[in-house]
């Protein structure tokens, strides 16, 4: 009995040693400017929607905005062609009542992690990031 108990503790000891050269991950290109081009840019300032836009990211931060072509490139950066997608700021909900709404009712047997989930996922999709709950859901 104590040698099996050996045995597995030293097998289980090889296997969470070697284990990470034996797991493939994936890895991004870290470059300290990405270009995110060929998108609909709405820079939330109120000025327009840039069309067919480009943005550039330095160090994690948006430097510059503008139309495709005129948005100066440091030499080096990664490209990424957004096929026309639309990039905006998140929105954030500040009246919300996350979890009641299930079909056409409003109950508070609604109220149900599922439900939440659900409306989370439903205003992430819309593009809002956060939403305030205003505190009159139960637990």
């Amino acid at each position: 009995m104590i040698r099996k108990v050996f045995l597995v503790t030293i097998l289980c000891v090889v296997a969470t040693t070697y284990a990470p050269w034996l797991v493939k991950t994936q890895t991004r290109p870290s470059a300290a400017a990405v270009l995110y081009e060929a998108a609909r840019f709405i820079p939330g300032d109120g000025s327009q929607p840039i069309t067919n836009g480009a943005m550039l990211v330095e160090n994690g931060t948006i430097t510059k905005i503008g139309p495709k072509g005129r948005v100066d490139v440091p030499r080096g950066a990664v490209r990424v062609d957004l096929g026309g997608k639309t990039v905006m700021p998140a929105l954030i909900n500040t009246h919300g009542h996350p979890g009641f709404q299930r079909g056409l009712s409003y109950r508070a047997d609604n109220f149900t992690r599922d439900t939440i989930m659900e409306d989370m996922n439903r205003a992430l999709y819309f593009g809002i990031a956060a939403v305030q709950s205003q505190g009159i859901e139960k637990g």
